[in-house]
């Protein structure tokens, strides 16, 4: 059953690619005044960005300010991988950047049919929230 939907989603696949990567050039514009780690993109690379995800060394505060703003916003990955059970062999081990990342990564809204006056709303709220919270 799933196959048969994405097959027919396959069609339309470069057109979504295309559109979110619109969506993630509009946040890059919007945001480039905000006081927040903004995806890095080496040169030769082409997001499709499935995720378009921040970091801010506020994130839970960030996130709640951005929800009362009216802005849904996910943490894709709050556990990172070697404190997850099915990873039990890495348990021991000192990985401070993935502990870190885990409690700074906040993904914004992402999708094919993100209106750019969205982007710009979510924006808006990034900017109070750096003037409110004084990061």
């Amino acid at each position: 059953m799933q196959a048969a939907f994405l097959r027919v989603k396959l069609a339309v696949l470069d057109e979504w690619n295309e559109c979110r990567r619109e969506v993630a050039g509009q946040y890059f514009k919007f945001l480039a005044s905000v006081d927040i780690d903004l995806p890095l993109v080496p040169e030769y690379a082409e997001p499709v960005w499935h995720l378009y995800v921040i970091r801010s060394k506020q994130r839970d505060t960030l996130k709640e300010h951005l929800k009362n703003q009216g802005v849904t916003t996910i943490i894709h990955y709050p556990v990172p991988p070697h404190r997850q059970a099915c990873y039990q062999r890495f348990k021991g081990n000192n990985l401070p950047i993935s502990d870190m990342l885990a409690g700074e990564v906040l993904s914004l809204p992402m999708s094919p049919d993100l209106e750019p006056v969205a982007v710009e709303r979510v924006a808006n709220a990034l900017l109070r929230a750096q003037q409110l919270l004084g990061y």
